[in-house]
């Protein structure tokens, strides 16, 4: 059954008025009718099945016939993703989504080619699409998308202790090597370098940081989106 998204959506709803782009999904690209049952989430766990009431021209009325609610697991795939041309990080997030990331942070990188200025513009249009791809995919928990972040920061004041995959062409340890760190870990950040991989400072900056660890993932030479998919795919498959 296709899901709909309801931000707004809570526990003690008894009913639920649409409106907007999520009512014309429902009215006019599902053809919805007065006694259909739909499936609602708000992307916070809270999944429901309503039976369409009222139709109107702006909007639709349905009653909650059922309620659930999926607590979130500790376990943690966080995608750090060096900054890349915007049509690919789309890409990146609508696939990862689907995959079952949990949290993107576009890092700002020192070979990455795009501002971060540039993608702040584009925030909005992020969210969207892990909320269109949450949907499809039928997931529960809308990924989070996060602002840009400089590499540093992402290492300041750590109070969960992360496992971190850094992916770099030259490492010699496959990921599958890292297997049993992955299946003891619970809360895990891949690192994708953009197009230019990362520098020789970054790769510096790294070794330095407390449970991190270099990996390859193909013997070839990956673009930074697909390490990216590949990569999320990879080790929600070993988690």
């Amino acid at each position: 059954m296709t899901q709909f998204y309801v931000q707004y959506l809570k526990s003690d709803s008894n009913q639920v008025i649409i409106s907007s782009s999520e009512f014309r999904h429902i009215a006019k690209s599902h053809r919805a009718k007065i006694g259909d049952v739909i499936k609602l989430f708000n992307g916070k766990g809270l999944v429901c099945l309503a039976k369409i009431k009222k139709i109107s021209k702006d909007n639709l009325e349905a009653e909650i016939l059922e309620k659930n609610f999926y607590p979130k697991k500790e376990y943690e795939i966080v995608l750090c993703q060096g900054l890349i041309k915007l049509d690919k990080f789309e890409m990146i997030i609508e696939k990862t989504t689907e995959l079952g990331v949990d949290k993107i942070i576009p890092v700002y990188l020192a070979h990455s080619s795009v501002k971060p200025d540039s993608f702040l513009k584009k925030y909005e249009r992020f969210k969207t699409i892990a909320i269109e791809s949450s949907k499809q995919s039928d997931r529960i928990y809308i990924p989070e998308i996060f602002e840009v972040k400089k590499l540093e920061d992402l290492f300041k004041e750590q109070n969960i202790e992360f496992l971190n995959i850094v992916f770099y062409k030259d490492s010699q340890r496959n990921l599958l090597e890292l297997k049993d760190f992955i299946k003891n870990s619970k809360k895990i950040r891949l690192f994708i370098g953009p197009e230019g991989d990362f520098s020789e400072e970054e790769i510096e900056f790294f070794k330095k940081q407390k449970n991190s660890y270099f990996a390859s993932i193909s013997n070839n030479i990956l673009r930074s989106e697909t390490a990216a998919i590949l990569s999320v795919g990879v080790v929600k498959l070993m988690s």
